[in-house]
């Protein structure tokens, strides 16, 4: 089965993009950049939920 990489976005608070930003790097995420409110990455499905059940910093995962 072939597997999609998705374009994702983590929702911070104003100046949590930084530290959101760090908790993504040690969960292994990839192409993680930080924007304003937040940070976007790019990660297939469980890449997804994996950064929704872990992160602290972010408010929702979309």
């Amino acid at each position: 089965m072939k597997t999609k990489t998705l374009s994702l976005f983590a929702v911070a608070a104003p100046g949590l993009e930084a530290i959101c930003a760090k908790e993504m790097r040690a969960l292994g995420l990839s192409e993680v950049r930080e924007v304003p409110g937040g940070v976007e990455f790019c990660g297939e499905l469980s890449e997804l939920y994996r950064a929704n059940l872990w992160l602290r910093s972010a408010s929702r995962v979309l």
